[in-house]
């Protein structure tokens, strides 16, 4: 998630950042799952993995979580938007309905988090795209 690696660890959840380019992770489809918890955690028998509705290849990813296989229904996209030449921005959105429940009260303990791990998240991708771009 190229977040807070050692968060994430002490939480159990074996997260390990890649500074590479990794061939296999390069190809998305709709459909496809990106997992954030591995299977197993906390007794999650299936881990946690949100659906790919959409990809827009070089332009948009979007997930999509909803009713009945989550207790969320919720969107979060990632876009990149071009600057000029050699030079674009990577914006993170996400929405949500309100949740009811013990869902509604994960979802309020967990808004700080995911906001501070989503700016790493963002700044660690910025940082290797930027590496990368010296080396090419």
């Amino acid at each position: 998630m190229y977040s807070y690696d050692w968060l994430e660890n002490v939480l159990g959840l074996r997260i390990h950042s890649t500074d590479r380019i990794r061939e296999e992770w390069q190809r998305l489809d709709a459909g496809d799952r990106v997992r954030l918890v591995p299977k197993g955690w906390l007794g999650m028998k299936d881990g946690f993995a949100l659906p790919v509705e959409r990809v827009s290849p070089g332009r948009a990813i979007v997930l999509r979580e909803q009713p009945p296989q989550q207790p969320w229904d919720a969107v979060w996209s990632f876009h990149v938007i071009p600057l000029g030449p050699g030079r674009c921005r990577l914006i993170s959105r996400s929405r949500s309905a309100l949740p009811r429940g013990a869902a509604r009260l994960a979802t309020w303990v967990m808004e700080p988090v995911t906001l501070v791990m989503t700016r790493k998240m963002l700044l660690g991708i910025k940082q290797r795209a930027e590496r990368q771009a010296r080396l090419a």
